[in-house]
């Protein structure tokens, strides 16, 4: 697998403008909650700036730091300027994406266009904005497992966390002591054993296993705390 660059990891170890903003001006929400990644971005704009901008997102570690650097990049722009904001300008910005995780910065340009056409919307003025024409977003994927699009909603995963680690049981464990019920856990990891290994441990910690994604090689697991 290709490797994330340093700014990348920088970015969804520690991401930036996580939240809400009440009374926002603009928001939008993009993304296919099949496959994980849901993207949800708010604008306050003053005087024809955005001054301040902030997301909830549930995906992998190259959505969460697509959005959190399309916030960093888009604060402090006029609305003109954030409209000239591409997926391209967001992956260069991070310092490269491998290209399987490229439809992560396409969905950071879509979730600010969507947040600016809200924004417009919101002022009664014809919204210039256009959507890209192609996402890449449906990419191939292999389903294992129980998960299913009726079993994981927009409104659930934009609430949850996301996990990506080397030791997957053990620090899914870890990481599981500190959510609430009802929490789901994004676990990333490319360890085979993790198709029959998670499903064990959640049956033995009265855990939930919603399912498993594979993609290009890489296991994507959704547990539930109970």
């Amino acid at each position: 697998m290709e490797q994330y660059s340093s700014k990348v990891m920088e970015h969804f170890a520690q991401p930036h403008n996580v939240g809400e903003i009440e009374n926002a001006d603009g928001v939008g929400t993009v993304g296919n909650p099949v496959c994980g990644d849901v993207m949800r971005l708010y604008l306050k704009v003053d005087n024809n700036i955005i001054t301040d901008a902030k997301f909830k997102t549930f995906g992998c570690g190259a959505a969460i730091a697509t959005s959190s650097m399309v916030t960093d990049l888009v604060k402090g722009k006029t609305i003109d300027e954030a409209l000239k904001i591409s997926n391209a300008a967001v992956a260069e910005a991070l310092g490269g994406l491998p290209k399987v995780k490229m439809h992560c910065s396409v969905l950071a340009e879509e979730a600010l266009k969507s947040a600016l056409d809200d924004y417009y919307k919101k002022k009664g003025i014809a919204s210039p904005v256009k959507m890209p024409a192609e996402t890449g977003h449906e990419h191939e994927m292999e389903k294992v497992g129980a998960m299913d699009a009726k079993d994981i909603t927009p409104d659930e995963v934009l609430d949850c966390v996301g996990l990506a680690c080397p030791m997957p049981i053990f620090k899914t464990a870890n990481k599981v002591k500190e959510m609430q019920s009802g929490q789901v856990l994004e676990v990333q990891s490319d360890d085979d054993g993790i198709e029959k290994d998670m499903p064990a441990w959640c049956k033995r910690t009265g855990n939930e296993f919603l399912g498993l994604v594979k993609e290009e090689g890489e296991y994507r697991v959704f547990v539930r705390k109970l």
